[in-house]
């Protein structure tokens, strides 16, 4: 009954932690409660997904000090990575949809509204894309079907007597390194104005946004 009573004061607790802030003094008083206070964090964002309240990412940055202060790299990383994947799938997810229907990509704003995560995870995620640190799962994943699509390939070639199956996948597998091409364009040009691909990965988001407006606009325009 005692121990009951000591978890359920601990919870009551740690429902007034709402900061990355109020997690350091928390556990700067009581440095053994990491755990505890870890796990209590980890159901607050299961249930902040399952709710769709937007307040994952606060979550996320609460857990990752909690692992970072209790020196759990480990936990920390898969906590990370998990998390990547779960947003990746259903960000693809939705913007795929979209795409389907309207035939255009969707604004960040919409996404933000139909998923329910906070507008700081949608835009690290559509910023970060692939480069992210945390995607090792996704990696992972795009490896494992590259094997099974070179296999694909290569049968296509053989079955098939495919030359130009068999030379992709010689050269996709590595076996010729492909000539590259000299005719790459690497700026965006509208009339005289040149911009080049890093100049516009650097503009703000919400002006990167604007544009994606103007396009998607005047596609269904002419539609």
């Amino acid at each position: 009954m005692e121990a009951e009573s000591k978890t359920l004061q601990s919870v009551t607790e740690f429902e007034t932690i709402t900061t990355k802030k109020e997690v350091i003094v928390h556990l700067e008083k009581r440095p053994n409660d990491w755990k505890n206070l870890l796990s209590y964090l980890i159901k607050e964002y299961n249930h902040s997904m399952t709710v769709k309240d937007g307040k994952e990412y606060r979550i996320c940055e609460m857990i990752a000090e909690v692992c970072s202060i209790g020196g759990d790299v480990e936990e920390l990383e898969r906590f990370r990575n998990s998390t990547y994947e779960m947003h990746h799938y259903l960000i693809s997810r939705c913007i795929h949809n979209h795409i389907l229907e309207y035939g255009s990509f969707p604004p960040s704003s919409l996404v933000i509204k139909e998923l329910g995560l906070s507008r700081m995870t949608v835009y690290r995620h559509l910023k970060d894309g692939l480069k992210s640190e945390f995607n090792s799962l996704l990696k992972g994943k795009l490896k494992f079907m590259a094997a099974n699509a070179l296999s694909k390939l290569y049968l296509i070639g053989v079955e098939d007597n495919n030359a130009s199956a068999l030379k992709s996948f010689i050269e996709l597998s590595g076996g010729i390194e492909k000539e590259p091409s000299t005719n790459i364009n690497n700026y965006i040009q509208i009339n005289n104005l040149k911009i080049s691909k890093d100049e516009f990965e650097q503009l703000p988001f919400e002006t990167i946004e604007q544009i994606e407006k103007l396009i998607s606009n005047n596609i269904k325009n002419e539609k």
